[in-house]
């Protein structure tokens, strides 16, 4: 996995969004083209005090496999 490059401490700033009647939010073109992610990319959401956080499906898989050796290991 490739690291990005964070221009503040806290993180990129990329813009702001709304949510749609449907519930559907767009992913600023700076964040997107940050993260390279495409039309059809998944999406693990999470809720955790009150704040949403977005996780690419490829990032949580390759957490997982991590965790998996670490626990395979012992």
């Amino acid at each position: 996995m490739k690291k990005i490059h964070h221009e503040h401490p806290f993180g990129n700033i990329c813009g702001s969004t709304s949510i749609g009647i449907r519930g559907q939010i767009v992913i600023p073109k700076k964040a997107r083209d940050l993260m390279r992610v495409k039309t059809g990319d998944q999406f693990l959401v999470l809720e955790h005090d009150g704040c949403l956080v977005i996780v690419p499906e490829k990032v949580v898989s390759h957490m997982l496999k991590h965790i998996s050796k670490a626990l395979v290991k012992k």
